[in-house]
Formats: C-alpha cells, sequence, structure tokens
C-alpha cells in the first residue's frame, strides 16, 4: 500500500482549492469546479478503477465532450512502477531509478498518460510550490489540497531460500550404520562381484539359455569332495578342489529385469551332480572394453521418410535456385489486438483492430497504410446518413467517435443520461454499452471495450 500526505489548501490557491480523491494505491486531484458529489463519486469508483472509472465519472457530471472535462491529475500505484495521467495546468514529478521524469497536462488536447517502472515517489503541484513539512498523511477520502506526495509502497522480493542444515548422519561419518538383516543377493551392476554368503542353499538346475551360442568356461579341476561355497573374492580364483565356479562380471541382456534392475553378474553352478553344467554354461558373449554399445533403432512412427514438409521444400528449392531463403513481407502492417467490438442494427459485428469509418459511401482521407481504417457502408433511404459519417478509432486504451462534420449529426445514447449530440469533428471517448444513433434506424452499439 502507497503512503500518502497532502498539503492543506490554505485559501491562497486562485480559483478556489483543488479535492483529492484518495484511495490506498490511488489518488484523483480534480480541479475546483468539481463539485463534492461528483469527488465523491470518483472517489468511490477509483479504487481498482483506473482512468477509466474517472473519466465516466467526469463524463456523467460534465458531459461527453472531451473539451468539457475538467483538469485533473490521477496517480496510481501498481506492482512495476507508477502511472499517472495529467489533463490542464498540472505537474507531476516522478522519482525512478533512472533519475526524475516530469508529466505536464499543460497543452494537451485530451490528457498525457505515463508509467514510470520502479518509480517510488510522485508529487502532484498545480498552485506553486509548497512546504511539504506542512504534510499529512491520508488513507483514503475527499479533502481540499494545495499539493500531493505519493510514495509507492515497499514491494516484496522473493527471499533466498537458506540451504537446510546437516543431518546428523551427515555430520557424524564416524556413527556406524543401523544394524538390519542381511539383504539377500540379487543382481549388480557396474562390474561388480556380489559376496556369497555362508552356507547358502544351491540354486536348482537352470537349463542352457536358448538362441545364445555355448561359450567354454575354463574350470578348475574337480574335486572328490564337496566343500560349501564360500566368500568369493573380487577376482576369479578358486581354490582347487571346488566344483563351484562363479565367473567374474558377465553382461547380458536382462529382458525379465524390471524397472533399474541391471543384468544378472553372477551365474552359480549347483553342488552334487552338475550334470550338463560341467560341459556347458551358457551366457552372453562379453563385450570387449573398445566395443561400442549399438544404438538402439529408433520406434517407427507413422512418418514413411518420404513426405516433405513446406519449409524443407522451400528449402529444397531456394537452394536449386541459389536463392536466399523466404523474407517476411515488411510493407504489411502488423495486426493491432482488438480494443472491444461494435455491433450494428444491421447485424454485423466489426472488431476494433483499426480505425473505422461508417457512412452510405465512407472514404478513407488517410495515407498511412497503418492507419488505413475499415470502411463499412449502411444504407440510407431517407439520406439521413451523410457519405462518411463517423469515425472510430483506439487511443491507446481508450475508444473515440467523432462525427465527420455531418449534416444531421449524431446522437450518443448512455444508460442513466440524457442523449448527447455530438459536436462535429470533436473526439468524444465512449464505454461499454453506449449507442450511436446515426440517423435511419442504423445504431451502432459498443461491447467489450478497455
Amino acid at each position: 500500500m502507497a503512503e500518502i500526505r497532502f498539503i492543506p489548501a490554505d485559501g491562497s490557491d486562485a480559483g478556489g482549492a483543488w479535492v483529492a480523491a484518495v484511495t490506498p494505491d490511488a489518488v484523483a486531484v480534480l480541479a475546483a469546479s468539481v463539485t463534492p458529489q461528483t469527488a465523491e463519486a470518483v472517489w468511490r469508483r477509483l479504487d481498482g478503477g483506473g482512468i477509466g472509472a474517472l473519466v465516466e465519472a467526469l463524463t456523467g457530471a460534465f458531459g461527453t465532450s472531451l473539451t468539457a472535462i475538467p483538469s485533473f491529475a490521477l496517480v496510481i500505484s501498481e506492482e512495476d512502477g507508477i502511472r499517472v495521467a495529467v489533463r490542464g495546468p498540472v505537474d507531476v514529478l516522478m522519482e525512478g531509478p533512472d533519475g526524475a521524469v516530469e508529466v505536464s497536462g499543460r497543452g494537451v488536447a485530451t490528457w498525457a498518460e505515463r508509467t514510470v517502472p520502479r518509480a517510488g515517489r510522485a508529487r502532484v503541484s498545480f498552485a506553486g510550490d509548497h512546504d511539504e513539512s506542512l504534510s499529512l498523511p491520508i488513507a483514503s477520502g475527499v479533502v481540499p489540497v494545495s499539493g500531493l506526495v505519493l510514495t509507492a509502497g515497499v514491494r516484496p522480493v522473493a527471499a533466498t531460500p537458506e540451504p537446510a542444515p546437516a543431518s546428523a548422519t551427515e555430520s557424524s561419518p564416524t556413527a556406524p550404520p543401523p544394524a538390519g538383516p542381511p539383504a539377500a543377493p540379487g543382481p549388480l551392476r557396474h562390474g561388480l562381484t556380489p559376496q556369497a554368503p555362508a552356507a547358502s542353499p544351491a540354486p536348482p538346475s537352470l537349463p542352457p539359455i536358448a538362441g545364445t551360442p555355448p561359450v567354454p568356461p575354463t574350470l578348475p579341476p574337480a574335486s572328490d569332495t564337496d566343500q560349501p561355497a564360500s566368500a568369493v573374492p573380487s577376482e576369479i580364483s578358486e581354490p582347487a578342489g571346488s566344483d563351484t565356479w562363479i565367473p567374474a562380471t558377465t553382461q547380458h541382456p536382462a529382458e525379465d529385469a524390471p524397472g533399474d534392475l541391471a543384468d544378472d553378474s553372477t551365474i552359480a553352478a549347483p553342488r552334487g551332480d552338475a550334470g550338463s553344467w560341467a560341459a556347458t554354461i551358457a551366457r552372453a558373449p562379453l563385450r570387449t572394453p573398445g566395443e561400442v554399445a549399438p544404438v538402439p533403432a529408433p520406434v517407427a512412427g507413422d512418418h514413411d521418410g518420404e513426405t516433405v514438409s513446406v519449409a524443407q521444400a522451400r528449402a529444397l528449392r531456394a537452394a536449386a535456385n541459389g536463392a536466399a531463403s523466404f523474407e517476411p513481407v515488411s510493407d504489411v502492417p502488423p495486426r493491432q489486438p482488438a480494443q472491444g467490438r461494435i455491433r450494428l442494427s444491421t447485424g454485423r459485428v466489426v472488431e476494433l483492430e483499426r480505425p473505422v469509418v461508417i457512412g452510405r459511401r465512407p472514404r478513407s482521407t488517410r495515407a498511412s497504410s497503418s492507419e488505413l481504417p475499415l470502411l463499412v457502408a449502411v444504407e440510407s433511404a431517407e439520406g439521413d446518413i451523410s457519405r462518411s459519417h463517423v469515425e472510430i478509432r483506439a487511443e491507446g486504451e481508450h475508444v473515440l467517435v467523432t462525427d465527420l462534420a455531418t449534416t444531421n449529426g449524431t446522437v450518443l445514447r448512455r444508460g442513466g443520461q440524457d442523449p448527447v449530440r455530438l459536436h462535429p469533428n470533436e473526439p468524444t471517448m465512449v464505454v461499454t454499452g453506449d449507442v450511436l444513433d446515426l440517423g435511419d434506424g442504423i445504431t451502432v452499439t459498443f461491447e467489450d471495450l478497455p
């Protein structure tokens, strides 16, 4: 929330005291010609309404003509800076990280609007310099003022998370690990040779792996005395007299291994009647250290390899002709975002993406390609509608309509107010729900305006 301080009016201001309508994050300073009822209406609409709420309240009291709107200054504290709109003999000085920026409403037909990123302070002056030491704080309300200062609230900065403290087990390397039941031996990875537990039961006889060429093992001489399998050293070193042979790291595919389990690295022969194990041990061939694992073939999709995209065709054509790649056409004006829409009584709906001229036989007098309006022709049986009757265009975040000096004029109808005839060649701001009456039963309704 911003901090707002005002300098009370002392009666020395020429033309009367200005009035400030203050909300927690915005303030509107209004000329002395504004009545207390209008100032209160601005105050009630200002919180979250922005410039649209201010202009709507002023046009409701002074009419839709922009020349009738009194002088004002609007200052809004936003998340990324301070935004101001100024009309008339009012100056706003904003202080930001790149220096001071002054915005004045003098000599402006409508109003001057500006946003200064990361600005921290704004001072509104309209009756000369005043001593800021006489300023008083205000949170919300309507007061007569001789000056005003808004200081933006402190914007939060994302805090850097602190590293988590080391656990007790990490800080105590000498602490013994908790005792638990020994884990059952299973398939290992990275060429490690497991330690066989003492007196472990021998596995049942397994048939040779089908489809794998037999690899003749090098076995130590068998002994007549059976010895239980003991701890196996890391190297292939079997004592004489043992009929159990455990090879070193063996790599073979593990089709049936689930998830992250690696391939089995140990094949243990049963004790006693070895049978076929004494003659043949089937396993996958070992991979030499310099051999590179085969790259799996990519999964076949629905692309047959013969289809050529448009981009590829253009690139091939450019390479064959020695031409450069295609470049976008630069003389086509970019499409502007729509600023709402208009709905004609004829049923046609037009998005306000560029200026619009409505009439019996409308034509454009603008020369710039980016300003070319959309021409909308309407029927006029009685001839009440001129050839080029009314122009509608967007100015920033607002929509303005201009009567093009027509013979029979254009009437603006706004809910809750009397109909108003537009002044020729004078822009008038419209809001959502406004209706223009062009005559001969042709009306234009404004929808979804900013």
